[in-house]
């Protein structure tokens, strides 16, 4: 017991004796004194038991009794207020996997540390020291935050403040809302695709080709009472601007226990999320977005490498296509069409086999074997076709290119920097006249639309058709004008003025034909008449379009068709007999008659270079762009100092020798030269004596 204890109560015993002493001298009844003894006398027995029973009582009596033996000071107790704590949050409950703070505040004391223990495994606890907030005079704040709880939680605060302090205990209890934990997908491709089908796990998002099955299989935290997909609108970039897609209609999946199954088929992009409902009625919050990217089955490519572009070719010559097609699948369709005006078409298939992925095929045109003669021009494209298995094949047809026959003397006396355009009818060679060029872009053009029809609307077809229409008249005008600027210019007529009119007549016929079928929009029909009006008008420019000769008044006139009569009357300068030379030094220019000496001539010397070489394949089919355009590349021997040559192939000796030779060649005579004919074909192998 306490001493304070204790004095109050000795104080409380000597108060009632007073009090009972007064009673007893106070006049009263007999009976009522000694009751009123008894009772005093019970009091201070049981005051004297408990002094004798008690050593700290018996000493606080003998204190009070004798209080001189006392030795110390009485010590005097101070009362202090009652720590008070609270707690939050308190009882809680809480999703799995939430965080929570836990703030404690404490009054009447200010602890410098407190610990907050906790217990989730019913058994073991674990304390830890909480942060202090903030504090006052007589008070503090303390918290701890807790990132992530996984189970169950009991908590309570303590610390050591007058004694041991501690707050009641609380309790966590953690609920789980429907969750994801694993998507499965399985890819079942097309079959035109010839792709493996294949599985993904873990992931949700899919990037596969248009018209897959997609199998989803959806592993959940806990068992499903139901669950659905919902899909969302996307987006796709289309030149530039974004065009929404219209959303997949949302899909109920398929419950097993904590699993949920659904398919459908990809045709477009799009987004989807997943939303589930538990056995107990709780429903999933905030479900993540799943993106669907369907990749578009895209077009053949094709690559005309050579020549890839209109050419001017001789009749006789021999023209290399070589060409390269490509799928992201395979090619159902690789073909060449190619004939002269006039002639049947000629296709040549390049797929060896079907559903192939890359093909590079070449042809051989022999332009001999199509009888052609200058005037004539060789048409060609070429068309691909995918396997795409869900829409239909998809059908790429190129640009028409032009093989234009011109005569041979004309190719070689031609710049070869002047070969050739740019190919389907985008640009012509140095030389082709401005018409031949217009011709070969209406043509073009009617091409390029037919080939797209079902691609534009009917309005926008029609309309482009008009266009072309209007074009093939206008060309018609100019064709009509060079008639009149061919009259103006011939100052005599011979059979060359007459083929070239006729054959632009008939031109403007073919081409009032082809303007009559664009307005009816028959674009298929106008293509025939638009290609015999061009070979018509190169027909016509084969007969005027030779190069001018100096002095010659008639611009553009065929000079090698005139007989010798009509060349001299055309001569400002009429020319001597055979024999006659001018003497050099007394030329006088325009006045002088030919043929004219060259006034050098007595100054110079000459010597000549000749070179043995071999000719690849391709040098032999295509001179024009090979030896003769930069020189030939396999030299066997070259007189003239030329030993180092960088093309030049060593000899036997000059290899045992280790070093390249001189050659001089002596009394050289040339014999003959073998012509090409139908049999045997081209040949550069001379004869020298």
């Amino acid at each position: 017991m306490s001493q304070q204890f204790i004095q109050q109560l000795w104080e409380d015993a000597q108060t009632h004796v007073v009090e009972q002493q007064r009673r007893v001298e106070t006049v009263a009844p007999a009976q009522q004194s000694w009751m009123t003894l008894a009772a005093a006398v019970a009091v201070v027995s049981v005051i004297s038991a408990m002094f004798l029973n008690s050593e700290s009582l018996l000493k606080s009596g003998a204190r009070l009794a004798w209080p001189f033996a006392i030795s110390e000071p009485l010590a005097v107790t101070e009362f202090l207020p009652e720590i008070e704590i609270s707690v939050e949050p308190g009882d809680l409950e809480l999703q799995r996997g939430s965080s929570v703070t836990i703030i404690a505040r404490v009054s009447n004391a200010a602890p410098d540390s407190i610990d907050l223990r906790l217990q989730d495994d019913n058994v073991n606890w674990q304390a830890v020291s909480m942060n202090r907030d903030g504090s006052g005079s007589n008070s503090a704040t303390y918290s701890y935050f807790i990132p992530s709880l996984q189970a169950d939680t009991t908590y309570y605060v303590a610390f050591e403040e007058r004694g041991q302090q501690s707050s009641p205990q609380y309790q966590i209890n953690l609920f789980d809302l429907p969750q994801i934990e694993q998507i499965n997908l399985a890819f079942d491709y097309p079959d035109y695709t010839r792709l493996t089908d294949t599985t993904e796990e873990g992931s949700g998002d899919m990037i596969v080709p248009e018209g897959t099955q997609v199998a989803l299989d959806i592993q959940f935290n806990k068992a499903i009472a139901t669950a659905r997909v919902e899909f969302g609108e996307s987006y796709r970039d289309s030149e530039g601007g974004g065009s929404e897609l219209t959303a997949y209609p949302d899909l109920d999946l398929e419950i097993d226990g904590d699993i949920g199954s659904a398919s459908f088929t990809v045709t477009r992009d799009g987004v989807y999320r997943i939303f589930a409902t538990d056995l107990a009625g709780l429903e999933s919050q905030e479900p993540l977005d799943y993106f669907i990217r369907a990749i578009e089955d895209a077009p053949p490519e094709l690559s005309l490498r050579r020549p890839g572009r209109d050419q001017e070719v001789m009749p006789l010559e021999e023209v290399v296509l070589e060409v390269d097609a490509s799928d992201d699948y395979g090619l159902s369709e690789f073909t060449l069409n190619y004939s002269a005006v006039g002639s049947d078409e000629v296709e040549v298939d390049f797929l060896s086999e079907a559903n192939v992925r890359s093909v590079s095929g070449s042809e051989l045109i022999y332009l001999e074997d199509l009888e052609v003669e200058p005037g004539d021009f060789v048409s060609y494209f070429l068309t691909l076709a995918d396997n795409n298995g869900l829409d239909g094949p998809a059908e790429v047809i190129s640009d028409i290119y032009f093989l234009q026959i011109i005569p041979t003397d004309q190719e070689f006396r031609r710049n070869p920097g002047m070969s050739g355009g740019q190919g389907a009818g985008g640009g012509q060679g140095g030389d082709s006249s401005a018409l031949v060029s217009v011709q070969k872009d209406i043509i073009a053009a009617t091409w390029k639309l037919r080939n797209r029809q079902s691609e534009v609307s009917p309005e926008e077809f029609g309309a482009d058709a008009e266009i072309i229409a209007e074009s093939q008249r206008e060309a018609t005008g100019r064709a009509r004008m060079s008639i009149d600027r061919l009259a103006e210019r011939l100052n005599f007529s011979d059979d060359t003025y007459d083929s070239a009119v006729e054959n632009l007549s008939l031109a403007i016929e073919q081409m009032n034909l082809a303007a009559g079928e664009l307005d009816k929009v028959q674009i298929t029909s106008a293509l025939q008449p638009e290609q015999l009006a061009l070979q018509y008008i190169l027909k016509a420019e084969a007969n005027i379009n030779i190069p001018k000769i100096p002095g010659l008044s008639i611009p553009g006139e065929n000079f090698a068709s005139m007989t010798p009569e009509q060349f001299k009357s055309n001569l400002p300068a009429k020319p001597g007999p055979i024999s006659f030379t001018t003497k050099a030094g007394s030329l006088v220019p325009g006045v002088s008659a030919p043929p004219w000496p060259n006034e050098l001539e007595p100054f110079a010397s000459y010597n000549c270079i000749i070179t043995l070489a071999c000719l690849s394949p391709k040098e032999v089919n295509d001179p024009n762009n090979t030896f003769r355009k930069s020189g030939l590349q396999t030299v066997v021997l070259r007189s003239g100092g030329t030993a180092g040559a960088r093309e030049k192939q060593k000899t036997r000796i000059e290899e045992a020798l280790g070093a390249n030779v001189e050659f001089f060649i002596k009394d050289f005579e040339f014999d003959s030269v073998m012509a090409p004919n139908s049999r045997g074909r081209t040949t550069c192998a001379d004869c020298y004596g």
